[in-house]
């Protein structure tokens, strides 16, 4: 099924590959699990910072997965040295 954007979100999207970080506060239900994968490929990220509650961890997984990407859960900074996240 192809993807159908809503008109705020192509607007903010487009605002935001405009600029080099994002804070995103769309209400429940309005695609912030998608723009936090969407934003980084508009932007062709090598690597992305993605704050979400630790509930949220299995669906960012799982939504990951469907990007054809990996999402790796920060618990500690040692899981960050581990991942070479504290290197440029």
């Amino acid at each position: 099924m192809p993807l159908k954007f809503k008109d705020f979100q192509l607007d903010d999207l487009a605002r935001a590959a405009c600029r080099d970080s994002l804070i995103l506060s769309w209400d429940k239900g309005g695609g912030k699990t998608f723009a936090a994968f969407a934003w980084p490929l508009i932007k062709e990220a090598k690597r992305t910072l993605i704050v979400a509650l630790e509930d949220l961890h299995p669906q960012f997984k799982d939504k990951a997965r469907d990007f054809g990407t990996i999402a790796l859960p920060l618990t500690s900074i040692e899981d960050m040295k581990k991942w070479k996240l504290d290197q440029p």
